[in-house]
């Protein structure tokens, strides 16, 4: 009995010990974490609340405010928004020229623009070039391919748009697959409320949203990134699950976006689908793009594929303009990436 004693008192005082160890290194880490790698924005007023049907956020409709984004020790960065009353970002300029086409972009802070001025993200930097074209910013801070889905099932979604050829520009980046399956680093940071679709015998079905759909896996993975030096192992040893991403995620993809054309074509008369991988995201997914290239319905785009192209774009990076410290892309990558989606849509024969 006295033996098991202190065998129990020995295993309290390891973990005692265990314990104190951890409470240290957390307080080291949050320290190191929020002086050198913590980012905070802050919009004023709101930039984005949650939908009247409650399945997905939007955009704070009819607002003009003023973000700042602080990370560490960079210089903060400082930009305003304009959103129109149907929940948009404006897009500049906004010409009296006659349109002959929709342009609709679509989907995450990357096409939204976090950082840079309404006249400078990627949708406004298109239609300062291409004066007939109707060009839309749907872009949504921490958007995901089924907020575009949920979205175009809305009876009142475009219902202001001219009935014209509709072009839909959707940017893909790496992080849209994690958002779509709920990855831990998603669900357990932020993305609790995002929608969980699934596929079901070929069919999307709407389970509510993560926190609905993986109550568990939320409430778990929600306590160990509250943790700082957690948060930052797992991240600087690449742990993360699903660790990779197959066939079944993106059919799952694939039918999200069939089903979005589908829903956009009762409104319009033509939809063509661009899907635009944002320079080193197809880098980021191995397979992605020649499983979407494959797809004779979509014209898929990578501008590394482009010698001359990737050069710019590498050059951008060495010399630390391409994205802000947070990682979005800066004025002068929209710039580019404007230039060049309107030399491939152009010939084309996409747009005037």
């Amino acid at each position: 009995m006295k033996k098991f004693i202190l065998n129990f008192l020995a295993f309290l005082l390891g973990c005692f010990v265990l314990l104190c160890i951890f409470l240290i290194l957390e307080i080291i880490s949050r320290y190191y974490y929020d002086r050198n790698f913590k980012i905070i924005y802050e919009h004023n007023p709101p930039l984005t609340i949650r939908s009247d049907t409650d399945k997905t956020r939007k955009l704070n409709a009819g607002i003009k405010g003023r973000g700042v984004i602080k990370q560490g020790s960079f210089p903060p960065i400082t930009y305003t928004y304009s959103i129109d009353k149907k929940g948009r970002r404006i897009t500049y300029p906004v010409s009296e020229t006659e349109k002959k086409v929709n342009c609709l972009f679509f989907c995450c802070s990357f096409t939204y623009g976090i950082g840079v001025n309404d006249d400078e993200t990627l949708p406004s930097q298109f239609a300062i070039r291409n004066p007939y074209c109707a060009a839309y910013n749907y872009g949504l801070p921490g958007g995901a391919p089924q907020d575009i889905y949920l979205a175009t099932l809305e009876p009142d979604f475009a219902d202001d748009i001219k009935n014209l050829p509709t072009i839909v520009i959707y940017t893909f980046i790496e992080n849209h697959l994690r958002r779509l399956v709920g990855s831990w680093s998603i669900i357990g940071k932020w993305g609790k409320k995002l929608p969980c679709i699934e596929l079901n015998n070929g069919r999307l079905e709407y389970l509510g949203d993560f926190g609905q759909a993986k109550p568990l896996s939320c409430f778990i993975f929600g306590l160990l990134y509250k943790s700082n030096f957690a948060s930052i192992l797992l991240q600087s040893m690449k742990i993360d699950y699903p660790t990779s991403f197959g066939e079944k995620d993106f059919e799952l993809l694939h039918l999200l976006l069939t089903k979005t054309r589908e829903n956009l074509s009762k409104k319009f008369p033509q939809v063509q689908m661009i899907f635009l991988f944002f320079p080193f995201s197809a880098d980021a997914v191995p397979n992605l793009y020649e499983f979407f290239n494959k797809k004779k319905e979509y014209i898929v785009i990578d501008y590394l594929h482009d010698n001359n192209k990737r050069e710019i774009l590498l050059e951008l990076l060495k010399e630390n303009k391409f994205s802000f410290p947070d990682t979005h892309p800066t004025p002068i990558t929209y710039s580019y990436v404007a230039e060049w989606l309107t030399e491939t849509l152009k010939n084309r024969d996409l747009i005037p």
